[in-house]
């Protein structure tokens, strides 16, 4: 079950970092303070943790196309830009599901 887990983890810490760059520190405590809640073996924390994940790739999505428009209104390259977004994007939303694999899911009532 940990290592179901540890994706989440890591999509919390660079959701953190993500606000931290914004330096909406609120933000960066309530991402990096998230992964504790799946301690409480309830079932609507893993619900509330599959919800975050997947807001961060909504949030994720969202960044990428901020910076593309501007780096296109500049006429900047903007290609690695929404590769490497693109791809952080995508391991937010495969975090969110790998907490709905059975190994955790029967962990939580």
């Amino acid at each position: 079950m940990k290592s179901k887990t540890i994706p989440f983890i890591i999509t919390c810490v660079l959701i953190a970092a993500h606000f931290l760059r914004d330096g909406n520190i609120l933000m960066v405590l309530v991402s990096l303070i998230f992964p504790l809640l799946l301690l409480v073996k309830k079932k609507w924390v893993l619900i509330l943790s599959q919800l975050f994940a997947y807001m961060g790739g909504g949030l994720w999505l969202g960044t990428t196309m901020q910076i593309a428009n501007e780096r296109i209104a500049f006429n900047e390259d903007w290609t690695r830009m929404a590769i490497i977004l693109g791809t952080v994007t995508a391991f937010s939303i495969f975090s969110g599901f790998s907490l709905n694999h059975q190994k955790v899911t029967e962990n939580y009532s």
